[in-house]
């Protein structure tokens, strides 16, 4: 017997005829619980949901509620330690010149950059037979020609070098951050050797210039009288610029019998030094307060104020290093342009212990001088300004801090960049 389509239909009519009232009402109820089974879980996700949320919430709510805490306390004891922490160098009120004066150049004149890459950030500059001698980062001595031939390492001290000055013996006598050298060739290499790291036992803690006169004389400055852990000249420039000591001095040093007599002191930041061509008159630059001293070279005082005359005062900039020019006229080298804020808080020692409290990082930001372009000046011993000389300079990379005056050309080193400036008329 075959089963076709029209059997398999009625088959299937009959068996549903005969079962179809007792199965379809257990499907309709296995449906009914399956939906009521599935409504279940779902109120059991949902709930599990909602008190997921509620534990979510109440942990970053706890969490937000501890770190405000953390934060507030963290700001309440970060402003105490502001406050009352005591910074490496006191803060000290201070009465601002009132004196202004804006450097303009005098007469045309032509900007030379010599590039001594790989080397970089130029400090100071000195020249000795048609050579330019160059005291870079890294603690090293570089030459170059004045026409950029010949560049090359001359040698290295174990400490950065702030100042640099050829002798009448031929060396060449350095200010190194922890005391004073002289280097000289023997015909075979270059001798560097200390010849003062200590005055009274005291060690030298920040040597930022040095001048040599004919006789072999040395006069040399510390910058400020701060602690040995501020390290470096920028550091030392940052807190004498708020601290406001007043504790650079100026000594001169007798080689050869080895003694050392403090000449005067008194000095917001002693930032250069030059000895006029007769030895009578010493050039100081002070240069936090912006100003620029002759000083009887025979006297010995306890302030530059006591006997010192001031030459320039409101200068646009900080005064850095001194040279002597070709006739006797010292030049003055200018490092970026005044912050203006700093004089404003003279007269408020806490707003400055705080400044001096934030991290390095913070105080570099807020108190390295910039400017666009990079001054000298020379004067006469009577204050006679000479003449003024600009570069343009890139990036705001105008802090000037040596300068050195050949036959043809004003150079300056510019510690923001790897180019010297030569200016020319």
């Amino acid at each position: 017997m075959k089963f076709g389509f029209s059997e398999l239909v009625l088959l299937f009519s009959i068996i549903l005829i005969l079962f179809g009232p007792t199965v379809i009402p257990w499907v309709q109820g296995w449906l009914r619980r399956a939906n009521r089974t599935k409504k279940q879980i779902q109120r059991q996700k949902a709930q599990a949901q909602r008190q997921m949320a509620a534990e979510r919430d109440a942990i970053l709510h706890r969490f937000q509620v501890v770190t405000s805490f953390l934060l507030i306390a963290g700001a309440i004891g970060y402003s105490g330690y502001l406050l009352l922490h005591a910074p490496a160098a006191p803060p000290q009120s201070y009465e601002p010149s009132t004196e202004v004066m804006s450097l303009t150049t005098a007469g045309n004149t032509q900007t030379t950059a010599l590039d001594i890459a790989p080397y970089e950030k130029p400090i100071c500059v000195a020249s000795q037979d048609d050579w330019l001698y160059v005291a870079v980062k890294g603690n090293k001595v570089i030459r170059i020609r004045e026409d950029g031939t010949g560049l090359a390492e001359v040698f290295s001290t174990d400490s950065p070098i702030s100042g640099m000055m050829f002798g009448p013996d031929g060396s060449l006598y350095l200010a190194g951050s922890n005391g004073l050298y002289r280097a000289s060739f023997d015909g075979w290499a270059v001798d560097v050797k200390p010849i003062l790291t200590s005055i009274d036992g005291e060690p030298l803690v920040s040597p930022s210039a040095i001048a040599v006169t004919k006789d072999g004389m040395i006069y040399f400055t510390q910058y400020a009288l701060q602690p040995a852990a501020l390290e470096g000249l920028s550091m030392r420039f940052h807190t004498e610029l708020m601290a406001h000591t007043g504790s650079g001095t100026a000594y001169i040093f007798n080689p050869q019998t080895g003694e050392v007599e403090r000449l005067t002191g008194g000095l917001s930041g002693a930032g250069g030094i030059a000895v006029s061509p007769d030895g009578k008159t010493v050039y100081l630059s002070e240069t936090n307060a912006r100003r620029v001293w002759a000083y009887p070279a025979d006297a010995r005082t306890e302030s530059v104020q006591d006997a010192g005359q001031i030459l320039l005062d409101g200068l646009d900039g900080y005064a850095a290093g001194l040279s002597l020019s070709q006739n006797g006229d010292v030049w003055a080298a200018v490092c970026g342009t005044p912050i203006s804020w700093v004089d404003k808080t003279a007269g408020h020692p806490l707003l400055r212990k705080i400044v001096l409290n934030l991290p390095d990082l913070t105080q570099h930001w807020l108190l390295t001088p910039k400017a666009d372009t990079g001054w000298a000046f020379s004067v006469s011993d009577d204050g006679t300004l000479r003449r003024a000389v600009a570069a343009q300079l890139p990036k705001m990379e105008g802090r000037i801090t040596g300068v050195c005056e050949t036959p043809n050309t004003i150079w300056l080193a510019n510690a923001d960049a790897n180019q010297l400036y030569g200016i020319t008329r």
